[in-house]
């Protein structure tokens, strides 16, 4: 009995790695992190009096093994990127990212894609 648990737990496991690659099919290398800001200031800021506010964004710059450079933008002001690379999946004007947690497991962040263009090949 002990041994058909096994058996059934291990081909558990192995499936369950199978599809995991298969809900995340497109590898990311992130380049590079920037804080840009606007180029046109507020005179409302909700939480002090009135001044000019400009607003700073995080673009994230990676390059996708689909032959594409993505510049995205999270979501969520808290979410970001560190170099490295990254599984993920192509949505319709967005890029899910899978970002591992500290138990290991998939966090799927979202980003959305401000700008794609087609890699430029050195030669």
């Amino acid at each position: 009995m002990k041994k058909l648990f096994t058996v059934v737990a291990v081909i558990l496991f192995a499936s369950q790695m199978v599809m995991a690659e298969n809900v995340w099919p497109l590898s990311i290398t992130v380049l590079s992190t920037q804080e840009v800001n606007s180029r046109h200031g507020s005179f409302y800021t909700p939480s002090s009096p009135a001044g000019l506010f400009r607003r700073s964004v995080k673009h994230i710059f990676v390059d996708a093994e689909d032959g594409n450079t993505y510049d995205l933008v999270p979501s969520k002001s808290d979410d970001t990127l560190v170099p490295n690379v990254y599984q993920s999946i192509l949505e319709p004007s967005d890029l899910k990212v899978c970002v591992l947690n500290g138990k290991d497991r998939c966090k799927g962040v979202k980003f959305h894609i401000a700008n794609s263009a087609p890699t430029i090949q050195v030669q």
